[in-house]
């Protein structure tokens, strides 16, 4: 009987489907699990994306309970694909702890916006926890300052659902965020460059890092969200002093949570005077088509070193060869961006998203034909992959 290897949040297979030719290669079995409870519906983008990947890659995805997902035997690796598979991989270490994963304390303190403030102290803005009991002394710190801006932030929300920019004369969105979501983050706003890091770590030690440039929302004057419009793999407009700093507070950052083994991804500011501020961390692989970028540009590819990091196989960093070119992904492109496509994929959302590099290059998937405003990453019209 061959060996699994268990993909949490597994119908997103469709969208990370380089995951489906590495393990093919490797000879193990996949396993795409959903877990699901008794009282829970299915949602139809997970039925939709499960359809795909039996119709397409004869992949059968398995809607289970964390019980029965306990049970599988002859696991040789789980490895989750979003921030509820994160949740589900800390509830399935009361079950068994016989698998390779980030840890106990880092994917409790990656789940959760204020536990990384209170963890990662050196790297975090000034911020207060607000919530229905201190949200008046929070609008009074706004009003000593009326034209000064704050950030709010939802403690476990993903693709920047909620996190807004306000000042005293939006502080009725406070209130209104503290109703709907209990407690939540209200932070000092942080001027500078964004960038992100996405690492391997294999029993305590990095293997590989590499830096990414990031554009958000923020740098519209007429939004106060913190929608990505753009990353590059890696980054271009960035300083050697800059990559030192960054890949020194990354190394600080994961030690302080004890991060094990997997990949994180963190997203960091870097002001003009070089101080690095942790924006947020995750023990995932990066969203949106960041494992594709990663794909274009390095070799072995980032799904490679994943797989072989939560099987607990040696990565020899002199391996990892890098083809001197940058890959982007550009939301919301316009017409003229989106010149010389050459594949363009339409109801990206629930489509397969696999898009052969040497041919396919530039690509435009389509979530819509309708313009939105920019509240999240789920409001993307459209998304150009193209090298730069």
């Amino acid at each position: 009987m061959r060996e699994k290897i268990v993909f949490l949040s597994g119908s997103n297979l469709v969208k990370y489907t380089e995951y489906i030719e590495v393990v093919k290669r490797k000879n193990y079995e996949i396993i795409p699990v959903e877990v699901v409870s008794d009282t829970e519906d299915i949602s139809e983008k997970k039925m939709n994306r499960s359809m795909t990947l039996k119709e397409k890659y004869g992949i059968k995805v398995y809607f289970i309970s964390m019980e029965e997902l306990a049970d599988i035997e002859e696991v040789a690796a789980i490895i989750p694909l979003d921030e509820i598979a994160v949740d589900n991989v800390r509830k399935l270490l009361f079950y068994r702890n016989d698998f390779k994963n980030s840890g106990k304390k880092a994917l409790e303190i990656c789940r959760n916006k204020f536990l990384q403030r209170e963890h990662i102290v050196e790297y975090s803005p000034k911020y207060l926890l607000v919530n229905s009991e201190n949200v008046e002394e929070a609008i009074a710190l706004l009003e000593y300052d009326k034209n000064k801006f704050f950030v709010l932030k939802p403690l476990c929300l993903d693709s920047s659902m909620d996190i807004i920019k306000i000042n005293y004369n939006s502080k009725d969105i406070l209130r209104e965020m503290c109703i709907k979501h209990g407690s939540i983050l209200l932070e000092e706003l942080i001027v500078g460059q964004e960038f992100s890091i996405e690492t391997i770590i294999v029993d305590k030690k990095i293997k590989f890092s590499n830096i990414s440039e990031t554009r958000t929302t923020e740098e519209m004057e007429t939004s106060v969200r913190f929608v990505e419009l753009q990353n590059t793999v890696p980054a271009i407009n960035i300083t050697e002093f800059q990559k030192n700093r960054l890949f020194s507070a990354n190394k600080d950052v994961l030690k302080s949570i004890d991060f094990d083994t997997g990949v994180s991804h963190a997203e960091y500011k870097i002001t003009s005077d070089g101080q690095v501020y942790l924006m947020e961390i995750a023990s995932r692989n990066p969203g949106a088509y960041m494992l594709l970028l990663y794909k274009m540009i390095y070799n072995p590819s980032l799904v490679e070193l994943i797989v072989r990091a939560y099987l607990g196989k040696e990565i020899d960093l002199n391996e990892i060869k890098y083809n001197n070119r940058h890959a982007a992904e550009i939301f919301d492109v316009s017409v003229e961006e989106s010149k010389n496509i050459k594949l363009i994929i339409e109801n990206g959302k629930t489509n397969d998203i696999s898009i052969d590099i040497e041919n396919d290059i530039p690509a435009l998937i389509k979530y819509s034909d309708e313009k939105k405003e920019l509240k999240s990453g789920y409001d993307w019209m459209n998304c150009l992959i193209t090298y730069l």
